[in-house]
């Protein structure tokens, strides 16, 4: 976009910033879609979308504390899906969710083969950053040869 507006006009830079807030409004509207839906229906829509076998097993009805994490969740499902597709040699992703009135767990598994060390790059610092902000602890398993696993836990009154 930079070589776009070197020695533009300022009309064409106006352009410019319109394409590009119109782009973001548009993004912005993909991922507030439906922003009443449960977090079942967004991880059955999430699991539908995806081109790689996604398993989804759900325990337990959804906690109230559970609608302000929807977002999170799903934010942590789709860095989980991209690790995995892009790193991880897996053939399959599994996504458990144990939630009871009191506590929420997420545990994410591939099966591929984890060649270590664990190197933390900008998604999975993210993803520890966004589970600690609204109170949940997450840990990262690997096994050297095993898949990679991610367990997230919120309790209700943290």
């Amino acid at each position: 976009m930079c070589l776009q507006l070197r020695g533009s006009d300022p009309q064409q830079y106006k352009r410019l910033i319109e394409q590009g807030i119109a782009i973001c409004r548009r993004a912005l509207r993909g991922m507030s879609a439906d922003p009443d839906a449960s977090l079942e229906q967004k991880l059955e829509r999430f699991r539908a979308s995806c081109p790689f076998p996604v398993e989804l097993e759900m325990t337990g009805e959804e906690p109230p504390f559970a609608a302000g994490l929807r977002d999170v969740i799903m934010r942590i499902c789709k860095e989980a899906y991209h690790n995995t597709t892009a790193h991880s040699m897996a053939d399959k992703l599994r996504i458990q969710v144990q939630m009871t009135p009191e506590e929420m767990i997420l545990h994410i598994t591939d099966n591929g083969h984890f060649h270590g060390p664990l190197e933390k790059g900008f998604g999975l610092t993210a993803m520890e950053e966004a589970v600690h902000l609204c109170g949940g602890t997450l840990s990262f398993e690997t096994q050297e040869g095993s898949g990679f696993g991610i367990l997230v836990k919120w309790r209700a009154d943290s």
